[in-house]
């Protein structure tokens, strides 16, 4: 179309502003943009400083075309898209006006101006199609081409053309189809203007090329037109819907789904949709769960009907619109069926006999998906019933079962029950059932019998039918009962011997053996039940002790197995019955109160002595069975009661005002025994008991002591003893000591458990400046933290009773020790942190226990610390030395530790004796340098490491039980001692060493290698281990045994399980002359793979030259033994 513009247009900017807004709208629809509206201006100002501007309506997006003439230049305030040398601009702006400024100089037809403003609401996010500039000398006529691709979309294009100087405008623009003027703003004469803008617009462009053309014109010399096009356009959203089916089914009364999806087409930003639906029957109702959604999602569609519906086909549609019109819409069609019940039985036809019951299964479905009422109609003189209810309610495609019973009276003959199935609309099917009485018998000429073990008894059995055909006796037994014949096939009214055989069992057993009558024709069966009782031949045996058993206490405990629960014991002659259960059971001689009723051994032998036992049992058919006589030779009752240390020797001088009493009670009667500690009162003469405890052992003090002491002219005595006593009444009494207390005695610091921790630490300070070297704490928690520094002198923390240190700060140690010389003796340590730190000195522990949440003992210097009879518990150490401890000992004591029980650095001089070692990853690790240190006679249990030993020579480990996952005893130096140890293992080496040690008779149980030795070893025993042994090195292995996996060899040099250099140097073979390099003598028969290695280059051959007749056994390095004898190493 070809627009020419002719009008001059000035001062119109109102009435175009009204236009706009009330007329527009209807331009542009279902696209990706409309005009909302425009303004536009023209004029020819005077001199000076000019602004232009127009106002324009809301809207999303503002664009701003304005063009000048003659000697100057736009200022524009909007954003430039297009801009040529300042004479035509073209931009967009963020508020709803368009405005510039210019300055107007030269002549009088200078300074011409034109804008036009467009406001547009967009869909879509805009794309530049075009932006050129042109410059003309002459008028001409100008092209200018764009593309819309892959979708239609809404375009703008924007003209502007300005001057330098006269007259530059637009005329006359030829636009492609579907395109249209907006506004066209001029100035300057018609048909020459000086100036011009144009705004068109194209509503839905297809995919494709384009071009419009323009015409230009020039005033003349000088003048150049500067002419600037923007081309831009808004992509048109369109979708669809989709339905995940178009065929659906809808039960009437109920509701179905389907699901929509709505999908965008095209546009590039996607806009709400919404969305309804109808249907084509008013019984047919639908509902969308969302009416607006944004594309690329999934609506469900809901349809429902009533029940009055009737079946038929209908359809449903589904319409969506979005803001910008774009419509699109689909159809399902709804398909309501004919409803169809089917019911069935099985099985169809039943065969009983009189005084019988049965069932049938009831399968019904209906296409409706409804619930079924199932009913039955049952003929004289037959009941029926569903679980004892007339009808029953079952889903579509569910199942019941109709139990049918017959009774005793009824006649034999054909009977019909007829089963309905009911819907909600009442309609229903049925289907009939048969029942057909039977009766069969099995008759037993005896129901149950008495047997022994692998005794038999024969059993007739006769069986007849009512309706006379011929039956399949079985006979069913459990396995251990055997049963011949097991099926016979007799007439009615025949019979049939059955033979029953029992098995052999150890205790009175119970069989039923069902003899079975099935008619060969209907099917139908009828049993029999035999009772069978079984009774064992009586065992009875005595498991422990062996006889002739000397036993080191006045005590029997007896284990013995019997399968009958009645016992007879004989006792030195005489005869006493208990009743036991069937199986292991122990009976216990005491002094006293012996078990099951059976008489003290004190009423027996009294003073030890002989004592013969015999047990018998008796089956149930007088069957008698007994042990013989057991002879055991039990001690002489022995209850005694002695003093041990601390407690002083008689006649004791002390200086102190303490006593410590403490006993030990040997009681061969295995009772429970008790310590009363006595004081002579010197008064009367008379004993007083002062502490009873089963400990038997306490500490006394000042006041106390200071009562019973009578003064003698030069000392204070005091005279005491232990009176032990047990359960049984035995007791024993120390001989009486006497302490003597000399005139100038100091008093025992004892401590308050009331007392702050400041004023506990400066009486042990004041303690130790004063000379006094104990401490007494009674029983009683304490709250401090100690910090204790003798600087050489002694002093003694000593609990009395139960005692129990917590800290006072929990962030301190319990008790920070700096100097020698300390001793902690009865104290108990609780903590989350540091129980006892160990800064410098000697220190040591005696029945103490402590428990910490971090380090049990950490010693960060070296020091001396010995622990006895104590227990050390530390989360991440029990004992930890990282500043090391030497020339200590740490015996008789229960370490745990969930990382190191006892690490020490650099040890030297450190005995590990006696203790009970628990810990998650390292029981003992000693690292850095370790020098003469001894661990023996420990159990050692731990995950991963049970004693590790990094470096150092002269260590000995004896005599210890070690149970470790990974590692037993890991070895990283060379010159210990291995003696004597015990090894299980989980996972992989039981003993790892990789220098040469001193190992003699070690046992290793479990892992991948028992072990793996380098160097010397004798007497080395490897049990269950995966691989076995692997020995590397060179030296001399000595009495070798493995009972599983092989051993694998890095053999070098010479002298490996005894040296055999001597017994060759040279053979001929194949007349090749052969060296003697190496050998071996085996004993025994090894599963081995032995090579030899750092040997000369050559060929080789290995002959078994004592106990194989000199026989090649390999032609290369390695071999594999075949039992005792000299293998010789030959090369060439």
């Amino acid at each position: 179309m070809v627009y020419k513009f002719l009008i001059k247009k000035i001062y119109i900017l109102v009435i175009l502003s009204i236009l706009s807004i009330f007329s527009v709208n209807s331009v542009f629809s279902a696209v990706g943009a409309t005009l909302v509206g425009y303004n536009g201006t023209n004029a020819n100002p005077g001199p000076g400083s000019n602004s232009v501007s127009v106002n324009l309506p809301l809207g999303n997006l503002y664009y701003c075309t304005a063009s000048v003439n003659g000697g100057s230049t736009i200022v524009p305030y909007f954003n430039i898209l297009v801009d040529n040398s300042g004479y035509s601009v073209i931009g967009n702006n963020t508020q709803n006006s368009c405005s510039y400024t210019f300055n107007r100089g030269g002549p009088a037809g200078n300074g011409n101006n034109a804008l036009i403003g467009l406001t547009i609401n967009n869909y879509s996010q805009y794309l530049i199609l075009d932006n050129l500039t042109f410059n003309f000398r002459k008028s001409a006529t100008q092209s200018v081409s764009f593309n819309v691709n892959g979708q239609n979309e809404t375009v703008f294009i924007l003209l502007a053309a300005g001057s330098n100087n006269g007259q530059a405008g637009i005329t006359t623009v030829t636009l492609p189809a579907g395109c249209s003027e907006i506004n066209y703003e001029e100035a300057g004469p018609a048909n020459n203007p000086n100036n011009a803008v144009y705004a068109a617009g194209c509503q839905d462009l297809a995919p494709g090329s384009y071009s419009f053309t323009f015409d230009a014109n020039v005033g003349g010399p000088g003048t150049t037109n500067y002419a600037s096009v923007f081309v831009y356009a808004f992509p048109v959203f369109t979708f669809e819907l989709i339905p995940s089916s178009n065929l659906i089914t809808e039960i009437p009364g109920k509701t179905i789904t389907d699901n929509i999806q709505l999908t965008q087409l095209t546009g590039n930003t996607p806009l709400p949709v919404n969305l309804s639906c109808s249907t084509s029957n008013t019984n047919l109702g639908c509902y969308l769960s969302n009416n607006t959604a944004t594309p690329n999602t999934t609506v469900t569609l809901y349809i429902n009907s009533t029940t009055s519906i009737t079946p038929g086909t209908y359809t449903v549609t589904i319409n969506g619109i979005s803001e910008n019109n774009a419509t699109n819409s689909t159809t399902i069609t709804v398909n309501v069926p004919q409803e169809l019940i089917n019911v069935s039985s099985n099985p169809s036809s039943i065969t009983l006999s009189p005084g019988s019951n049965s069932s049938t299964i009831i399968t019904a479905s209906d296409n409706y998906g409804d619930n079924l009422n199932i009913s039955a109609s049952c003929p004289s003189p037959l009941s029926c019933s569903f679980s004892g209810q007339n009808s029953v309610i079952i889903p579509s495609g569910g199942s019941t079962s109709l139990d049918i019973s017959v009774p005793s009276s009824a006649s034999q003959g054909l009977y019909i029950i007829n089963v309905t199935a009911t819907d909600i609309v009442t309609n229903k099917t049925q289907v009939n059932v048969t029942v057909v009485i039977e009766n069969i018998n099995i008759a037993l000429n005896q129901t149950s019998g008495n047997l022994n073990s692998g005794q038999s008894i024969s059993i007739q059995v006769s069986g007849t039918d009512n309706l006379g055909n011929n039956l399949t006796l079985r006979c069913l037994s459990p396995s251990s009962v055997t049963c011949s014949p097991a099926e016979v096939n007799i007439t009615s009214g025949g019979s049939q011997i059955f033979t029953i055989t029992a098995p052999n069992v150890n205790s009175y057993q119970q069989y039923n053996i069902t003899f079975l009558g099935i008619d060969q024709v209907t099917g139908l069966s009828n049993i029999s039940i035999f009772t069978l009782n079984v009774y064992p031949y009586p065992i009875i045996y005595i498991i422990s002790p062996n006889n002739n058993t000397k036993s080191n206490y006045y005590g029997l405990n007896l284990t013995f197995y019997t399968n009958y629960p009645n016992v007879n014991i004989t006792i030195n002659g005489n005869k006493y019955n208990i009743n036991v259960t069937p199986g292991i059971n122990n009976i216990y001689l005491r002094y006293n109160n012996s078990s099951n009723g059976l008489p003290s051994l004190y009423n027996i032998i009294p003073n030890g002595g002989n004592i013969s036992i015999e047990l018998s049992t008796e089956s149930y058919n007088n069957i008698v069975n007994s042990t013989g006589i057991y002879i055991y030779q039990l001690p002489e009752p022995v209850f005694n009661v002695s003093y041990t240390s601390p407690t002083p020797s008689n006649g004791y001088i002390s200086n102190l005002w303490l006593l410590q009493i403490y006993g030990n009670v040997y009681d061969n009667t295995e009772g429970i025994d008790y310590c009363n500690i006595q004081f002579l009162n010197q008064s009367n003469n008379q004993w007083v008991t002062i502490s009873s405890s089963t400990e038997c052992n306490d500490v006394f003090y000042n006041g106390l002591l200071q009562e019973y002491s009578k003064y003698n002219g030069q000392y204070y005595q005091l005279y005491y003893r232990i009176y032990g006593y047990n359960n049984y009444g035995l007791y024993n009494i120390t001989p009486e000591q006497v302490i003597y207390f000399s005139p100038n005695s100091q008093n025992i610091t004892v401590i308050n458990n009331s007392l702050t921790n400041n004023q506990i630490n400066n009486i042990i300070q004041g303690s130790i400046n004063n000379n006094i070297p104990i401490v007494v704490f009674p029983q009683g928690i304490y709250l401090v933290n100690l910090n204790i520094n003798p600087q050489g002198k002694n002093i003694e923390l000593l609990g009395s009773g139960n005692v129990l240190f917590e800290p006072a700060n929990p962030g301190l140690p319990v008790i920070n020790i700096e100097s020698s010389n300390v001793n902690i003796t009865n104290i108990n340590i609780q903590t989350n942190l540091f129980a006892l730190r160990l800064t410098n000195g000697t220190v040591n522990i005696y029945n103490s226990n402590i428990n910490s949440g971090l380090f049990g003992i950490q010693v960060e210097n070296p020091s001396i610390l010995n622990i006895y009879n104590s227990t050390i518990n530390g989360n991440i150490g029990a004992i930890y030395g990282t500043g090391t401890f030497q020339n200590s000992t740490i015996e008789n004591s229960n370490i745990q530790s969930s990382v190191w029980g006892i690490y020490d650095n650099n040890p030297e001089n450190i005995i590990i004796n006696n203790n009970n070692i628990n810990a998650n990853i390292f029981g003992i690790d000693l690292d850095g340098n370790a020098i003469n240190n001894t661990i023996n006679n420990n159990n050692v249990d731990s995950n991963i490491f049970g004693i590790k030993l990094n470096n150092g020579y002269n260590n000995y480990i004896e005599n210890n039980n070690i149970d470790s996952n990974i590692f037993g005893i890991d070895l990283g130096s060379g010159n210990n001692y291995i003696l004597n140890d015990l090894i299980k293992v989980g996972s992989v080496f039981g003993l790892y060493e990789t220098n040469n040690n001193y190992i003699n008779n070690v046992t290793a149980y479990g892992g991948i290698f028992g072990l793996n030795i380098y160097g010397n070893a004798s007497n080395i025993y490897d049990y269950n281990s995966q691989l076995g042994v692997a020995i590397n090195n060179n030296g001399t292995i000595n009495n070798l045994t493995v009972s599983t996996g092989t051993i694998d060899i890095n053999y070098i040099g010479s002298g490996f399980i005894n040296n055999a250099n001597s017994f060759a140097s040279s053979i001929i073979n194949n007349t090749i002359q052969y060296n003697f390099a190496s050998g071996i003598l085996l004993i025994g028969s090894l599963n081995a793979n032995i090579t030899f290695t750092n040997i000369p280059t050559g060929n080789y051959i290995i002959e078994k030259i004592v106990g194989g007749s000199g026989n090649i056994i390999s032609t290369n390095n390695t071999f594999s033994p075949s039992g005792f004898g000299i293998y010789a190493l030959y090369y060439s």
